[in-house]
């Protein structure tokens, strides 16, 4: 047998386009810088306030700022680090060729670019997590060995579904439940376009005997052109017709730092809120020599330091995010199974 065996590697590719930020681009789609480090976080609550009539000599009436709260709330510090070391110039790509060919100099700015992605995407999935919190529990709260941090946006509209009342019994019928939740969180003047799910609500809500009698009849579209690319872990159930509502399966777990693993919406949780929410992003300061310091007003900022041996190089990429939602009478959350 020869000593000489031909190898062929194969790379596993990884496509850049992939969607790993479904409930933040569904729910929060807007972006805004803001230029302090604490931001006035303003929540509504049953925002339906009508103006009053006045007599004609009155400029005007003022109107009590009921259901209207501000928090000065600090901006989170979201920033993975990577130590880069001499070895880093001995990591070869997937499908690099074994016996050289590509030079130490760039095999390391290779390196440095695939960390700076890989960092780039551990900050999308801290802030999917974080809108997943948001919609399941009306908080941002760290997890695992974390710098603690909390924010409580105070969503009133969240519960369990009592015993005998859950969506895994053929005698509930789930539209009456996403019906009421739907009519109370509009009342206040906010209307709710889309409702997701995870495997197990879905499972449940779509095999009940209930939802497939509207599936026939098609008052439950599940036909959708504009569905497309949403992302791992993401399905489309459909359009209930009645009140023009868009709903989604989504199941993902994401792993801390510390490795705890943690699921973006909980277990037999149905979420549902306005999909014109905000991220407000705080500014980032790196002190550099040579000046007093630098203030990037951006949604990410990367940084390279190298150490006063030369030996290492460390690598972050900093993110200051905070979620403005929408009038916090339009959101709601429930476990509906288990």
């Amino acid at each position: 047998m020869s000593v000489f065996i031909t190898k062929t590697i194969r790379k596993i590719r990884k496509k850049q386009d992939v969607k790993r930020s479904f409930l933040r681009d569904l729910y929060f789609p807007k972006r805004e810088t803001v230029e302090d480090e604490t931001i006035d976080l303003e929540t509504t609550v049953n925002g339906n306030r009508m103006a009053p009539f006045v007599s004609k000599i009155e400029d005007g009436r003022v109107m009590k700022a009921q259901g209207i709260k501000t928090n000065s709330i600090p901006a989170p510090n979201i920033a993975p680090k990577y130590i880069l070391t001499p070895k880093d110039v001995f990591v070869r790509e997937a499908g690099e060729n074994i016996t050289g060919g590509t030079k130490a100099g760039i095999r390391m700015a290779k390196r440095a670019g695939t960390i700076l992605a890989k960092q780039e995407e551990s900050i999308t999935n801290k802030e999917e997590h974080m809108v997943g919190q948001f919609l399941a529990t009306g908080k941002v709260q760290s997890i695992g060995e974390e710098q603690s941090y909390e924010i409580n946006y105070e969503m009133a509209n969240q519960g369990t579904l009592g015993e005998g009342t859950t969506w895994d019994l053929t005698t509930i019928n789930p539209l009456t439940d996403l019906d009421n939740w739907i009519i109370n969180a509009e009342k206040f003047g906010e209307k709710i376009e889309a409702i997701t799910m995870d495997t197990i609500a879905a499972d449940a809500f779509i095999n009940n005997p209930n939802v497939q009698s509207l599936l026939n009849n098609r008052r439950i579209d599940v036909m959708s052109s504009d569905q497309k690319n949403l992302g791992p872990g993401v399905a489309y159930l459909g359009f209930y017709k009645k009140r023009s509502v868009h709903l989604y399966q989504y199941d993902r777990t994401l792993t801390d730092t510390d490795g705890t693993i943690t699921s973006v919406i909980p277990a037999g949780t149905v979420i549902g809120g306005p999909i014109y929410g905000e991220v407000l992003y705080a500014p980032i300061v790196y002190f550099n020599e040579g000046s007093k310091g630098d203030i990037h007003e951006e949604i990410r900022h990367s940084n390279v330091k190298v150490s006063q041996n030369g030996k290492e190089k460390y690598i972050t990429t900093e993110s200051r995010p905070v979620l403005q939602p929408n009038d916090m009478s339009a959101y709601f959350s429930w476990k509906v199974v288990g």
